[in-house]
């Protein structure tokens, strides 16, 4: 074998083993795939030694600073065949993150974890086989002597299982083997130089591309089903929306709006498109029609323009085009590596959108999943009799990931792919492929920002599309679980994820589908979606308890719509947005328990929510590390800093909101929900909630928003906001020694201009602090170019009660905040009183 090692930008590593006698399988280091291309090479010193030995082989990386041993493949089995890799190093670490996409906790036990994507719903027990859709061989984990984060990364696309067991030799250390079916040995190592796993997961995203920020009218409220059969009950179901003036900004269709399930074939009888198109315009709702892998192989436009551009993946049995079984019964599969195969895609989903114009698409069976093994060209929906001359490539095979036969309810991994590429070697590349197709026929169709939902996905997924958890339960295990997953789903650079609130499978209940309905509508993908043959669970279908639950719920979301958004726009495509208490306070080992991890979360770095998870129950028992924590619907402080860490019991009642928290130092912004249906409807109003940090001289709280009209982004805007920077910083302060004044200072990122009115504040609240009790409030506006104004007040209110300091002020107009300003808000004692 040859052994090279490289240093790439921010001193990552590279360690690439290949066959020097032999050409094997290599992920391309090119689009779409993670590429160092168009990266500056990193030159400045590194705190990490690299040792190779020849005799016997064997890899080492030391930290510098300390001596810890961060990689390490010697004293352990080192296979390395044509079918079959085995390798195995240290791992520093007591705790360990990621290893594809399960139904899991965060932090991963000692067991087996197969990566390798397949289409079937199921809970992880680390006992090999419990991996879902997703193909992420990385893993996040904590140094046990500095505490700093690193990640690496296995860069293949073939089949593996990554075993995770306790070392012998070292008490503090775990090892990870590798046993992988193809291709060749290639780590990529991301060592991070702090505590915080966000500054190792934005240099590791940065590599993968970054993820993309989807368009602000997918931040809504999505409703969707399988069972959505005609255009008349799409009208139905925005009508009963508008009658309760419930937000929604998305209507789905599941397979119900094709012909027979074909791909591209719309139901022009139930679904006809001149009133299709006319609905959409009317009601103001998006539409994102599903498209399958699978393309119906019968007399259709689908298959027989892509038979004449060649673009399907071919069988290794038989001299004709792979087929499978799949919801058109016999179907065949796009091969994304031949050449034709993108502008194929595009000319279908333009064909599609000619008729009803739909706002994005969602892809789904990508992994790609078939209800057959393998080959079933004489398939039904109940398979028949499989091809004896298929038992070959199966004995040939001396290892199966997960012990699953390679063909599982999926094409047979010796189909035949442009430029005789193996299947076995890039199955796993097919959903992200297909993503990267059809956000380069958005992008194509004049959409700034593509919006494409995806099941399948792959590392690097999170540059051109999306994704939710997939099919899941309609009860309490599988609703706690999304938790977990949607924070996974964020280390792994896909941040934009959510699950199916309510549940897809089986009969959700008015208590489950409530508690969901709170947790769901922090996803950052927050959308309703049952099957065919499930109970109604649209919000006003089920009783009164679950209409008031999804309208105050929806509310709140809609209410920091715009907030969310900017954390997001704010991340420039890298770090965690839905993430754990340990992502913000690492060294606290009370965040790293299975409660505080797995059943609390974080939204950015400042809001904490605590859902009621479990059925029957009305509070939770939560952890609060050290900092000031206030209720985010009264303001009430619930803990203090010098309590350390504590567990505190929330009790939440139905049909209120979900239980949320500020941290102090965090300033959000909220808007005025009234008439509010659609995010369009937002206006450029917010109120201001500040939780105050002592600091030395100071009290102080930030945030950010972005700072432009439209959040409904144009090509240009969002061209230049891309580049640029577009967020308003805004600090507000008090001086320890003016106590009677706070400040709120709004101050531009870049000079890029951001037009005269940026947006308006009505209110202000400020946690943790009060003025004198017989004060009065006057405010002032400094701006630049204007000099100083007086702002009317119209209300104010003011809590003074030990620890539960508070203060809340009403302007009488809008306060315009332009490019530069400086609020002044100041307290002076009123006589009279």
């Amino acid at each position: 074998v040859r052994c090279v090692q490289e240093t790439g930008v921010h001193g990552e590593v590279s360690i690439k083993i290949t066959d020097l006698h032999n050409k094997r399988w290599e992920l391309p280091e090119e689009e779409p795939f993670p590429n160092d291309q168009g990266r500056e090479v990193y030159t400045g010193a590194t705190d990490y030694n690299i040792e190779l030995q020849e005799q016997p082989f064997s890899v080492r990386i030391v930290r510098e600073s300390n001596g810890e041993i961060l990689f390490d493949t010697s004293n352990s089995v080192f296979t390395y065949s044509d079918k079959y890799i085995e390798v195995q190093t240290i791992v520093p670490a007591r705790k360990i993150f990621g290893l594809g996409e399960r139904n899991y906790q965060m932090l991963l036990q000692n067991g087996i974890y197969t990566v390798n994507p397949i289409g079937l719903a199921k809970l992880e027990n680390a006992t090999g086989n419990g991996n879902e859709y997703g193909y992420h061989p990385m893993y996040l984990f904590q140094e046990v002597q500095s505490q700093i984060y690193s990640i690496i990364l296995f860069r293949s696309s073939n089949p593996m299982d990554a075993t995770i067991e306790e070392m012998e030799d070292y008490e503090d250390y775990k090892s990870i083997n590798f046993k992988v079916v193809g291709g060749i040995i290639h780590f990529r190592c991301f060592f991070g130089n702090d505590q915080y796993p966000d500054t190792a997961l934005k240099r590791y995203h940065e590599y993968l591309g970054r993820w993309n920020l989807p368009p602000f009218w997918s931040f809504g409220w999505h409703q969707s089903r399988w069972g959505y059969t005609s255009l008349e009950k799409f009208k139905e179901v925005y009508r009963k929306y508008d009658e309760y003036q419930i937000p929604i900004d998305t209507l789905w269709s599941d397979l119900d709006y094709m012909v027979h399930y074909i791909d591209f074939e719309i139901d022009e009888v139930e679904f006809n498109p001149k009133e299709f198109r006319e609905f959409l315009e009317e009601s103001k709702l998006n539409w994102v029609p599903i498209v399958d892998a699978g393309i119906d192989v019968s007399n259709t436009t689908g298959y027989l323009e892509g038979v004449k551009q060649d673009v399907f993946i071919r069988s290794s049995l038989y001299d004709d085009y792979l087929i499978g079984t799949v919801w058109p019964k016999q179907a065949t599969f796009v091969d994304w590596f031949h050449p034709n195969a993108t502008n194929y895609w595009k000319e279908m989903l333009a064909m599609m959108r000619e008729k009803v114009p739909f706002n994005g698409i969602w892809v789904d069976m990508n992994e790609p999943t078939l209800f057959c093994d393998g080959e079933c060209p004489n398939g039904g929906l109940n398979g028949t009799e499989r091809p004896p001359s298929e038992d070959p490539y199966e004995a040939d095979v001396p290892y199966r990931p997960g012990n699953v036969k390679l063909d599982f309810m999926t094409l047979s991994p010796y189909a035949r792919h442009y430029n005789n590429i193996t299947n076995l070697d890039v199955r796993s590349a097919f959903g992200h492929m297909m993503t990267k197709a059809t956000f380069d026929y958005l992008i194509d169709a004049g959409f700034a920002q593509p919006f494409v939902l995806t099941r399948a996905n792959f590392y690097g997924t999170g540059k051109y599309g999306n994704h939710w958890t997939g099919d899941n339960w309609a009860n309490w295990t599988w609703m706690r679980l999304t938790v977990p997953n949607t924070m996974a789903m964020n280390l792994v650079g896909i941040p934009f994820v959510g699950g199916d609130i309510c549940g897809f499978e089986y009969n959700t209940t008015s208590e489950l589908c409530s508690r969901w309905t709170q947790l769901g509508v922090l996803y950052p993908f927050a959308r309703n979606h049952n099957t065919f043959n499930g109970l109604s669970q649209e919000p006003y279908a089920l009783d009164d308890q679950v209409l008031q639950t999804n309208l105050n719920s929806i509310r709140l979301r809609y209410s920091l719509l715009k907030y969310y958004y900017s954390l997001f726009a704010m991340n420039k495509g890298t770090g965690t947005i839905f993430k754990p208490l340990s992502f913000v306070f690492p060294t606290d080992e009370e965040t790293y328990q299975f409660k505080p991890m797995n059943e609390q979360i974080m939204i950015g770095d400042y809001i904490m929510a605590v859902p009621i998870l479990y059925e029957g129950e009305v509070s939770a028992k939560a952890y609060f590390p050290a900092s000031d924590w206030y209720s985010y619907s009264n303001g009430s402080k619930v803990h203090s800093r010098k309590e350390g860490g504590t567990y505190k019991i929330v009790y939440n009642y139905l049909p209120d909101i979900v239980s949320l928290f500020v941290r102090e130092g965090g300033l959000i912004l909220r808007q005025d929900t009234k008439n509010v249906t659609r995010c369009f409807h937002l206006k450029k109003n917010f109120e201001i909630v500040a939780a105050l940090r002592n600091e030395r001289s100071r009290m102080k709280a930030s945030g950010a928003i972005l700072g432009i009209d439209n959040y409904s982004l144009t090509p240009e805007t969002f061209k230049m906001c891309n580049e640029n920077d577009c967020m308003v910083q805004i600090d507000l302060y008090i001086h320890s020694r003016q106590k009677d004044t706070i400040y709120v200072q709004f101050k531009k990122a870049s000079r890029v201009n951001l037009g005269d009115t940026l947006f308006t504040v009505d209110k202000v609240n400020v946690y943790g602090y009060a003025p004198q009790t017989n004060s009065i409030p006057y405010a002032y506006a400094a701006r630049s170019n204007l000099g100083r104004s007086e702002l009317k007040i119209k209300n104010h209110r003011v809590v003074t009660s030990s620890g539960n300091e508070q203060v809340y002020v009403e302007f009488t107009e809008p306060t315009v905040i332009t490019e530069e300003v400086i609020l002044e808000i100041k307290f002076k004692e009123d006589l009279e009183l």
